[in-house]
């Protein structure tokens, strides 16, 4: 199927959903929406992200019909804010989960769009020219969860505490990359942000801010297959960043952008943090294989983790959503049982 020729077809909209804040909006994103409105007129639907994921899902369901097309443009990970939306809610019908999602550059660029677009993000196809003559692919987004410490029990449920599962398209890790992110979001309105030069020197500092405060941890990998059983394991090693990314996908680590070479999935372990090591890290990194493969469907990686000290906080990240990580436990990533339609561009 392309798109949207077929979506003329089913009498289809074009929804744009925008993340305002985002300053790759303003700068890439903003001026070449216009000339989707001018083709397609009343079919175009622009939409703004909220401030909690919840409101930009409830939002976006109530405007998305059967044989619509999705655009995510401007910000990190708005295009997983669509794709979980779609994915992991059971009330969503199974038409309505076939919509096809066309993730452009915004915010910092990350993931997706790069490769499915093109390598420059000045360069061509337009954000029309993808719209007019994308192709859809289907893709497995990764599927993540956290189990705590086997000594942390829900004091009023005497559980074993367990974190929500987290789906990704691009990008998880442990480490220093969820606490440069962290660090990232507080400078967001940052006064000396409002060019291009004054954000770049924020965004820096603040990138370096979270790597120095980053915690070194021990972690030991296991390779499962379907039946559980064990294919693989690590000796436990002491690092600094473990990074899981999907596919062909750009990943950022401490807010470089760089791109990767594995049949599936590429693991970074790194057990340095000065910034030569770093950039050596990230610039070895080539280009890859087509979207959407974790490993392979059979296999379950499990990272056994623990910091070294009791009071160092660990972050997790996962395609630009940083997220506080309890100080022992066990992270498991795997293929999603079920796939999401993107938008490629054939151009």
């Amino acid at each position: 199927m392309s798109a949207p020729e077929q979506l003329a077809e089913y009498d289809g909209r074009i929804h744009i959903l925008l993340n305002p804040v985002s300053t790759g909006y303003r700068r890439l994103v903003k001026s070449q929406i216009s000339e989707v409105v001018i083709k397609y007129g009343g079919a175009v639907n622009i939409l703004h992200s909220k401030p909690k994921e919840e409101a930009t899902q409830d939002m976006l369901l109530s405007q998305l019909s059967e044989g619509d097309m999705l655009v995510t443009a401007g910000g990190d990970g708005l295009d997983g804010v669509a794709v979980r939306a779609l994915m992991d809610n059971p009330d969503v019908s199974k038409e309505l989960q076939q919509t096809p999602i066309l993730s452009w550059y915004g915010g910092n660029a990350n993931a997706g769009p790069g490769e499915l677009h093109g390598k420059s993000i000045l360069g061509t196809p337009s954000l029309l020219d993808a719209i007019r003559h994308g192709v859809v692919i289907d893709v497995h987004p990764m599927l993540g969860s956290v189990i705590a410490d086997p000594e942390a029990i829900d004091p009023e449920t005497e559980e074993l505490i367990e974190y929500p599962k987290i789906l990704a398209l691009y990008f998880k890790g442990l480490g220093v990359s969820g606490s440069s992110t962290f660090e990232l979001e507080q400078v967001r309105n940052h006064r000396l942000r409002r060019n291009l030069v004054g954000r770049n020197m924020v965004d820096a500092a603040a990138a370096i801010k979270g790597i120095r405060k980053s915690s070194y941890y021990i972690i030991r990998e296991t390779q499962l297959n379907q039946e559980g059983e064990v294919i693989y394991q690590s000796e436990p090693q002491k690092v600094y960043e473990t990074s899981v990314i999907n596919g062909d996908r750009m990943a950022k680590f401490a807010r470089l952008p760089s791109k990767l070479h594995e049949d599936g999935v590429w693991r970074m372990i790194l057990t340095d943090k000065h910034i030569h090591t770093i950039m050596k890290d990230a610039l070895k990194m080539s280009f890859g294989s087509p979207p959407g493969q974790l490993v392979d469907s059979q296999t379950t990686l499990r990272f056994d983790f623990e910091t070294l000290n009791e009071n160092d906080q660990l972050w997790a990240h996962f395609d630009g959503d940083p997220q506080t990580m309890p100080a022992k436990g066990t992270w498991t990533l795997k293929q999603h049982p079920s796939t999401y339609r993107a938008v490629k561009s054939a151009v």
